[in-house]
């Protein structure tokens, strides 16, 4: 709830977001992909992110908060 005041969510974003689900669903695992991809292309990224199961776990928290 904290995060959402921050970032100014409200009840027409919720409703947004939950149309957009079924065209989006079908590539979150893609737009993960992509986006850990890109990062990872960044050296600084390397020193804050240990190891490639580190890289998976924020993969499958990311797929949670998405879905």
């Amino acid at each position: 709830e904290e995060m959402k005041a921050w970032v100014g969510y409200g009840p027409e974003d919720r409703a947004r977001l939950q149309s957009a689900r079924a065209v989006v669903e079908p590539h979150v695992v893609r737009i993960i992909d992509r986006f850990y991809d890109e990062i990872l292309r960044h050296p600084g990224s390397r020193d804050v992110l240990e190891d490639e199961a580190q890289v998976e776990r924020l993969k499958t928290t990311l797929q949670g908060w998405m879905r």
